[in-house]
Formats: C-alpha cells, sequence, structure tokens
C-alpha cells in the first residue's frame, strides 16, 4: 500500500486548530469532574498534526516543549517552516508512527493528543499509537482522542463506501476536489431516485446536504481513505485500558452538565449503571452519539472534594468574544436550553471589563452563587465560546506568540487559509476572521489607530 498506507496525502488537510488538544482545556474539564490533573505539563506531543496549526500555536503560546510527527512530508515542511521563520522552539518529524516510537530523540511526554486520526489508520498504526503510549507516556499524563462512534454514524456507513467505491472506479481514487464533487453528485443522484434506503433513514437527506456543502479537502481526509472505521465506545475504551489508560471525561464542555444532554429519565436510567465505560456506551445510544473527543488518564485519581475545591477557586476566566448580542440560549441534544438570565447577567457584567478573574474572586463578588452553581455557569459560558479559562503568561511566552501571530498575519492573510492567531492568555488558538487580521496587521504597521 506504500508509505502512506491508503491515507489521503496528494491532497493537503485543512489550516484549523483545535483547542481539545490544549493541555488548559484538558485540565479544566479534568478538575470540573473531579479528576486528578497535573498542574504544569512539561512536555506534550501531537501524532498526526496536519499542517501543524495546533502544535506551533500551543508551542508559542505555553511554556510546555511540544513534539509532534505527522507523515506526509509536504505537511511537515509547513508546519516546520513556519516554526523556524517565528523561531520556535517545536520538534517536528516526518516519522511514521512505528518509526517514531523507536526515535532516541523522543521523550516521555505529560500530554498526547489525537486529533482526527483513530477512526482513519490502519490497525499496525493504531497498534503504534499504543505503543508510543505505552512507553511514553508518564503516570498522571493525559491522552486526547477523537473518532467516529457507533451507532450514531453507523448510518453514514454504506454512503462513505459507496462515494469511495465509485471514486476508485471512475477516478481511480484521485483526491482531486472534482472528483470528491463527482463522487458526492453520485449519492445525490441515487437520493433524488428514491433509493429505499434514503427513504429507510429519513434523517440521510439532511446529513448528505451537509456533506455536500463542506469544504473538498476535509470530505477527502474524512470518507475518502482506505481506511474508515467505527468503534463502540467500550472498544475504544478496551483498547486504552490494555496501555494503562482510563477514560477520564468528554471534552465536549456540555457534557460536564448532564442536564442539557439527557433527560431526567435518562440520566436516573444511567445513574444504574455502575460500571463507567458501559455508562457511556449506553450514553451514546441515548444520544445516537456519531463522533466523540474524550481524554484519558494513565493513573485516574478522583479528587477529595476539598482538594478539589482549592483547585477550581484557583482557576481564572476571561472573556472570549463579545456579548452585545449574547443569547440566553443554549442548542443542546435535549433541545434548546434556556439560561435564567439572573444567573448569568451578572458574570456576563463582570467579564466586560476584559479581565481575567478567579473562581474564587467570583464566588467572593457574588455570595448567592456557590460553587457547584457557579461552575456550571462557566462550563455553559466556555461550551458558548464566550469565556475561555486562561494563564498568567510569562514575558518568554508572549513573545513567541507574537512571533508566530506576526508571520501567520504577514505571509497568510491574503490566501484566507489560516484563521486563527495565537493567544499566550489561553495557552492556544483565538479564531480571528480575515477582515480583523488585516486590520490588526494594520495597527501593528501603525497605518490604522484602534
Amino acid at each position: 500500500m506504500g508509505w502512506n498506507e491508503g491515507y489521503v496525502t496528494n491532497l493537503l488537510y485543512t489550516y484549523g486548530y483545535y483547542t481539545e488538544l490544549n493541555p488548559l482545556t484538558a485540565r479544566l474539564l479534568l478538575l470540573i469532574n473531579g479528576i486528578a490533573c497535573k498542574s504544569e505539563f512539561d512536555t506534550a506531543c501531537e501524532l498526526g498534526f496536519g499542517q501543524g496549526m495546533s502544535v506551533n500555536i500551543h508551542a508559542a503560546s505555553s511554556s510546555t516543549s511540544w513534539y509532534g510527527t505527522d507523515f506526509n512530508p509536504a505537511q511537515v515542511d509547513f508546519a516546520k517552516s513556519l516554526a523556524k521563520k517565528s523561531e520556535l522552539k517545536v520538534n517536528l518529524y516526518d516519522d511514521s508512527f512505528e518509526q517514531f516510537v523507536n526515535n532516541p530523540d523522543i521523550p516521555n511526554f505529560d500530554f498526547i493528543g489525537l486529533h482526527g486520526i483513530w477512526s482513519w489508520i490502519s490497525d499496525e498504526s493504531r497498534e503504534a499509537i499504543l505503543k508510543i503510549i505505552e512507553k511514553k507516556l508518564n503516570v498522571g499524563g493525559v491522552v486526547y482522542c477523537s473518532y467516529n462512534v457507533d451507532p450514531g454514524f453507523t448510518v453514514i456507513s454504506p454512503i462513505q463506501h459507496l462515494m469511495k467505491r465509485y471514486n476508485d472506479l471512475n477516478h481511480h481514487g484521485s483526491s482531486d476536489p472534482r472528483c470528491i464533487s463527482d463522487s458526492v453528485n453520485f449519492i445525490e443522484d441515487l437520493f433524488n431516485l428514491n433509493a429505499k434506503y434514503a427513504l429507510a433513514n429519513p434523517t440521510l437527506k439532511e446529513r448528505l446536504k451537509r456533506i455536500s456543502s463542506q469544504d473538498r479537502h476535509y470530505l477527502a481526509h474524512e470518507f475518502f481513505n482506505s481506511h474508515w472505521d467505527l468503534f463502540p465506545f467500550d472498544e475504544i475504551a478496551k483498547q486504552f485500558e490494555d496501555v494503562k489508560l482510563n477514560f477520564a471525561v468528554s471534552a465536549d464542555f456540555k457534557d460536564s452538565v448532564p442536564n442539557v444532554n439527557l433527560t431526567f429519565e435518562q440520566q436516573a436510567k444511567l445513574n444504574q449503571i455502575d460500571d463507567r465505560v458501559f455508562r457511556e456506551t449506553v450514553r451514546d445510544f441515548m444520544l445516537n452519539q456519531q463522533f466523540r473527543r474524550d481524554y484519558f488518564v494513565k493513573g485516574l485519581r478522583f479528587l477529595t472534594p476539598l482538594e478539589q475545591r482549592e483547585q477550581l477557586l484557583k482557576l481564572k476566566f476571561m472573556l472570549k468574544q463579545s456579548t452585545k448580542n449574547f443569547e440566553y440560549k443554549l442548542q443542546a441534544p435535549i433541545g434548546e436550553f434556556t439560561l435564567k438570565q439572573e444567573m448569568y447577567e451578572p458574570l456576563l457584567k463582570l467579564f466586560a471589563d476584559l479581565k481575567a478573574h478567579s473562581v474564587a474572586e467570583i464566588l467572593e463578588t457574588y455570595k448567592n452563587l456557590n460553587l457547584s452553581s457557579l461552575m456550571s455557569c462557566l462550563i455553559i459560558l466556555s461550551a458558548k465560546g464566550t469565556i475561555t479559562v486562561v494563564q498568567d503568561p510569562s514575558s518568554k511566552v508572549v513573545d513567541s506568540a507574537l512571533r508566530l501571530n506576526k508571520q501567520i498575519l504577514t505571509n497568510y492573510t491574503s490566501t484566507n487559509n489560516i484563521h486563527f492567531l495565537a493567544s499566550p492568555v489561553t495557552g492556544g488558538g483565538i479564531l480571528v476572521n480575515t477582515l480583523d487580521q488585516i486590520l490588526i496587521k494594520a495597527y501593528q504597521n501603525q497605518q490604522v489607530s484602534l
């Protein structure tokens, strides 16, 4: 099959950034759920980093020493070039996972991230990743992994098969965007002919519409690789358990607030299940889950209530986006969830000063809120993208983030490819649209006054 193992490599991946790969996000969600976590991540690694936006942004905006590998040399070249121009200390390789685990220059890690990898690679590559985790993850270390799951994606599997097979037969497996579009059009034609599979699964029409509207580069990597696998959650958990990892928490903020995802009757049913892994598997069935983003821990340990409270009080949050048109609603699996204005409005007024506020400070200011209620509010505001957890960056981190942002603004704003800048305050990336990037660049060049 060759060095790429059937993975699409001649069409480069998108320039995305994924906040779940930010150790600061991981630590927040672990603490919220009462799970012990390192106060600092000294070393971290991203496996299959694509264009390298996340790994470069995290290296620039934190004091963590970052490593990574991606077997597509064109993507590695771009990522390394961006790092070099920005004078970042990030260690990037084009090793396969099998080569990476045996690389003598690779240290042990406190955090290992896998975004959009697990479901799209061979069994052999998954085994190599498990060896990396087994050999290189420190005790107390965290692994982030995202993947397609049963039962929600099962109905899409035949469509993926037909699109891939049509592309193989008619375009020799080409990942040219025009060929990808032709394969999608073929499926749409089948739907228009009232194929019984489509009629038996009425939700597919809307899902196919979403697929048709998506970027062809993304679709090529999502649906047209040789490997495309689904797993029930308990199978994933078992694979990680074999290398001493335990499921910790979902990386979806909303999942830390059960009331916005499940009815009281559903929660009661799940609470009858003692086994955490089976409980998550049943929960996926209730939600018709099709994609999971999870954190696993080597040496899972729950904090005492006092330990958890002490650590939560130290967390700091600040405003991430304007609250001018803030809606007191949250879209959730059980429908539209209405937020109590009397609870959230005072918090929004507090964060309007654009400063960081600790949980302890907020509790002192709003004595009618207890810690549990406050944390639920903060998590929901984080889920909406209104606020974000923050850190106190060193001057060294601030400088490295500025260097990376300067390179992005100087060389890539006009291409409309990169939509994120590094934030030393959040330890990660911030979405910045093209117009705002142009204005920031002009401001830095003293061409405009903001």
